[in-house]
């Protein structure tokens, strides 16, 4: 997966966008990536991040580790609920979590924007996009020794389908898990639900450099894999709908 998106690199965070095709229409989506090492440049902000209601639950955490997590998360959220313009006060928009403990932007102009949130040690990211779509998204670090643990996660039926893939797919038990990460998130599940209702039922590379794979059982969606920085991303949408990767807006943009 050789595929690194176009974006802008604001030196502690980049910023993408991308659309989603249905039909005729083109919808926005929008991705930002914060590295954790940038913490201590924002526990110096947080105030000016974090709506009162997101300080307050931050302040709750014990852990650093969990602290760095939620930070981080929210300031990737927050850039790209900003899209290609700098955010006038993030610290309006407070993104909380829904019944299911998913996030869900409750104040400001933006409200009417879905997002979804994932994180590892060190990179935090979040996706922006319509309410008319379902969308997630999730990430791992590229570390080996995850491989085992994800496998020991897999069907019988998927781990045939793996063994049996040409080294043009590289890393694919991160391709495998984060594809059911994305979609309990798309579901506003977790992982919740059995593990064999994300089950998934193919994967091949793409010319971009991408790896496309769809889902046995929940058929309406399809996801897509690619190589962010040291992290394998994976973005679950409508199967129905293509991405486009260009960041210039298409003529039928809606």
């Amino acid at each position: 997966m050789g595929l690194q998106l176009a974006g802008r690199d604001h030196g502690s965070g980049l910023k993408q966008t991308f659309w989603l095709k249905e039909g005729n229409q083109h919808h926005a989506l929008y991705l930002a990536s914060v590295p954790t090492k940038t913490f201590p440049q924002y526990i110096e902000q947080v105030s000016a991040w974090l709506h009162p209601d997101e300080k307050a639950y931050y302040d709750g955490l014990g852990s650093s580790i969990r602290k760095t997590s939620y930070l981080h998360g929210r300031i990737a959220a927050k850039m790209a609920l900003g899209r290609e313009e700098s955010l006038p006060c993030p610290s309006k928009i407070s993104i909380m979590p829904g019944v299911m403990g998913d996030p869900v932007v409750q104040e400001g102009l933006l409200s009417n924007q879905q997002i979804s949130i994932a994180h590892t040690r060190s990179l935090a990211c979040a996706l922006t996009f319509p309410p008319i779509c379902q969308m997630g998204i999730d990430l791992e670090d590229l570390e080996p020794d995850r491989s085992k643990a994800m496998e020991r996660q897999a069907s019988a039926q998927e781990c045939l389908m793996i063994r049996s893939l040409k080294p043009t797919i590289p890393y694919p038990w991160h391709v495998l898990w984060t594809a059911k990460e994305a979609l309990a998130k798309t579901l506003r599940t977790g992982l919740r639900c059995p593990m064999n209702l994300f089950e998934v039922h193919s994967l091949k590379p793409d010319p971009a450099g991408m790896v496309l794979g769809t889902y046995r059982h929940l058929t309406p969606f399809a996801f897509c894999s690619w190589v962010m920085a040291e992290q394998v991303v994976t973005m679950t949408y409508p199967r129905q709908c293509h991405l486009c990767w260009s960041t210039e807006a298409p003529i039928s943009e809606s």
